[in-house]
């Protein structure tokens, strides 16, 4: 998809940062071992993605956009207490027997 000022990929705008925090917490979580640090970047990739769909304009938001602006935040809202809800429950001390 071309954007109108002749660029591909350019009405992608905030979700290359959106996608690139969130795969940075990923590969923190996963193949670092910082799942806490991990979660909390993953978590706050989903705040920025709601912050950005909800005050930002269509231009920014771009690949952010999935539905209606309400629903779009909402959905990003509760992915970021969802996943932080997930990373604070998880018992990362060391094992005990």
């Amino acid at each position: 998809m071309t954007a109108p000022h002749g660029r591909p990929g350019a009405h992608l705008r905030a979700w290359w940062v959106f996608a690139g925090v969130l795969l940075a917490g990923l590969l923190l979580a996963t193949l670092v071992g910082r799942m806490l640090v991990g979660g909390l970047v993953m978590a706050l990739a989903f705040l920025f993605a709601a912050a950005v769909r909800g005050f930002g304009s269509r231009d920014i938001a771009g690949g952010l956009q999935i539905r209606g602006r309400t629903s779009d935040v909402l959905a990003y809202l509760i992915a970021a207490v969802l996943v932080l809800g997930a990373v604070l429950a998880v018992d990362l001390g060391p094992v005990r027997r």
